[in-house]
């Protein structure tokens, strides 16, 4: 299993919210494979996302729940725990910051939905890594993320 992941309560936080936000009505796979996104982004070299957990869920351009004029904003951020859909994202936010479970994002640090009416233009760059739900899921290659 992976190592544990040093988070604040806050990361802890916004992490859930950011797979709540982002995947509630996908399956248990789907969403521990967008918190491995974040992770994944937290640990790379690359700080083009934002620097640490709750640095990449926030970051402007990176996840659409957390976009100023995304009306799923204010349902993310007012969750709570009395909210199965938020505990179930909590629980695979947090196994994946505890190392509790494997990558089933299979190195992902990028992935779209397929609800979207055509694949966004990175999508043709990247290696695609899996498929899980409506989501899938791809990994950037070296040198192709500007370094900041």
């Amino acid at each position: 299993m992976p190592a544990p992941l040093q988070s604040s309560p806050l990361d802890r936080d916004t992490l859930a919210r950011t797979v709540y936000g982002e995947a509630r009505s996908e399956p248990w796979a789907g969403q521990v494979a967008v918190a491995w996104v974040v992770r994944n982004r937290a640990e790379s070299t690359t700080t083009w996302w934002g620097r640490g957990i709750r640095g990449c869920c926030v970051a402007p351009y990176q996840f659409e729940a957390w976009a100023k004029d995304n009306p799923n904003r204010s349902l993310m951020n007012g969750a709570t725990e009395e909210m199965p859909a938020f505990r179930v994202a909590r629980a695979a936010a947090e196994a994946v910051l505890e190392g509790a479970i494997q990558d089933l994002s299979l190195g992902a640090d990028h992935y779209y939905s397929t609800s979207m009416p055509s694949p966004p233009s990175w999508a043709s760059a990247y290696v695609a890594t899996q498929a899980i739900g409506r989501h899938k899921f791809f990994r950037s290659l070296p040198g192709s993320m500007p370094r900041v």
